[in-house]
């Protein structure tokens, strides 16, 4: 059986126990566009007041701070199969370590598409919209999904390793509140301190925040789309790499 094909058994038996749990996933699908309702409220005004349309600028950032959110989530449920002794009864059959890994990122991958779906519909009642033909709108939800699999991957290399959930949740809380926080996400980076905008700018969070951005208003994508994809993709090799190693000592 190929490597593809053993991943698409975890993945069934992973969304097959996600399903099980509808709370939990309603949870995480509408989280977001809760966070997105209460973050127009509380700076529609305020971002207005800066010429800026909270309408169609908050969107893509509450869809960043949900796929740092969604990551997390599968590097808990890693951790939870490999302390669970899953990855370790896993390894004792004729399997590819990689399946494993591919199987939890897919059914996670699933769960983000939801999450996407629900933000965009109450980010359209809330004015966002695409400006760009139908490429433009695939490659939004393609940066989507690369994004989360480039946290996701970090974070279930962190629950391979630690085998605690608690631990995951623990180390992973606070960096991914700064990330966010020090960000293009709400405030533009040019309002920030001088000494720290570079920063700011440069950060693979507002990178993708403005990419996901230039992609929903349909215009030159150039200047943020390629960095963005480097950041990601980078990201999620060094994950993929560090997760399949994981497993690997995972007993």
């Amino acid at each position: 059986m190929s490597t593809l094909a053993q991943a698409s058994t975890w993945w069934g038996r992973n969304v097959r126990l996600m399903l099980r749990n509808p709370a939990g996933v309603g949870g995480a699908v509408m989280t977001p566009a809760v966070f997105l309702l209460c973050f127009t409220a509380l700076f529609d005004r305020i971002l207005a007041a800066q010429g800026l349309d909270a309408g169609q600028r908050l969107p893509p950032a509450v869809l960043v701070q949900g796929l740092m959110a969604a990551g997390t989530g599968a590097g808990v449920l890693a951790a939870i199969d490999a302390r669970t002794g899953m990855v370790a009864r896993s390894r004792a059959l004729p399997v590819s370590r990689a399946s494993v890994f591919l199987g939890r990122l897919g059914a996670d991958a699933l769960r983000f598409l939801l999450t996407t779906a629900a933000l965009l519909l109450v980010g359209a009642l809330l004015g966002f919209g695409f400006h760009g033909g139908a490429l433009y709108v695939v490659a939004f939800v393609a940066l989507a999904l690369l994004s989360v699999t480039a946290y996701a991957t970090a974070c279930i290399w962190l629950g391979f390793a630690t085998r605690d959930e608690e631990i995951v949740m623990s180390i992973l809380a606070l960096p991914f509140l700064l990330l966010f926080m020090l960000s293009s996400g709400i405030v533009p980076a040019e309002r920030f301190p001088d000494w720290i905008e570079p920063l700011i700018r440069e950060s693979p969070i507002s990178r993708t925040i403005e990419a996901l951005r230039a992609l929903a208003e349909g215009g030159d994508v150039a200047a943020t789309l390629p960095v963005a994809v480097a950041w990601l993709v980078g990201l999620t090799a060094l994950g993929g790499a560090g997760a399949v190693r994981a497993y690997g000592r995972t007993s």
